[in-house]
């Protein structure tokens, strides 16, 4: 968009140029159907530059917020300089009207007249040339702003590169962490076997140690010999 500003500034300023030059130069030097027809080429380019700011304004709603108020000023002074150039010209038509009718006009007046309309050529060329100026220095605008949107853009890709490598090392690290807990689980499984195992092997010895004393110190009765029986004689 704002490249086709810029063209379109590029044209505004050369419609001016060719204004300024009818206005300064042909209407006041010219006569009779020449003098009409540059006051008619005046007044087609003065309907073209008009038409140039009114597609400068239309353009201007697709540039950057951060450069649309520099090429809104450049707009307002175009269209000062238009009505700068309109007044002119009707001045210019006026004058050489005016000279026409008289006709009897002397010398000095002849020579008042062209230093008029070289001042009037030299100021408008003084405009155009700060106008110049400013479209180049709104260039240079135009690449250091884009300049440095790129350099952001590279900064945003690698942040983007950086963020993305970090959640890959996430996932990495919560893979790892998942199979750990895994790990840790059957650790814990097999230290719960492992002291089911020794109470159970716990619980037989002592058995086995109870059963021992028992039997060592139970009464001894019942392992006596059996009393002899009576004898009996015939």
């Amino acid at each position: 968009m704002a490249e086709l500003f810029e063209s379109l500034e590029e044209e505004f300023l050369a419609v001016s140029a060719e204004i300024n030059k009818r206005v300064a130069t042909q209407i006041p030097n010219y006569e009779g159907d020449e003098r009409k027809k540059a006051v008619r080429e005046a007044k087609r380019n003065l309907e073209e530059a008009k038409d140039l700011i009114g597609q400068m304004e239309v353009e201007l709603g697709g540039i950057p917020s951060n450069l649309r108020a520099t090429y809104q000023s450049h707009i307002k002074t175009y269209r000062d300089e238009l009505r700068n150039m309109e007044r002119e010209m009707r001045t210019a038509q006026a004058n050489a009207e005016r000279d026409e009718l008289m006709g009897g006009a002397d010398f000095d007046i002849d020579i008042s007249s062209s230093d008029d309309a070289r001042a009037k050529l030299l100021n408008n060329t003084n405009r155009l040339a700060s106008a110049s100026d400013r479209l180049d220095q709104s260039y240079r605008m135009a690449v250091e702003t884009e300049e440095i949107g790129m350099g952001i853009m590279e900064d945003l890709s690698r942040q983007r590169e950086t963020i993305t490598h970090a959640r890959e090392g996430l996932k990495n690290t919560d893979s790892g962490l998942a199979q750990g807990q895994r790990l840790l689980r059957g650790m814990m499984r097999r230290v719960v076997q492992n002291k089911i195992l020794v109470a159970v092997l716990c619980f037989l010895l002592l058995g086995s140690i109870i059963l021992i004393i028992y039997l060592k110190v139970r009464p001894s009765g019942s392992d006596d010999p059996p009393a002899p029986l009576p004898s009996t004689t015939p």
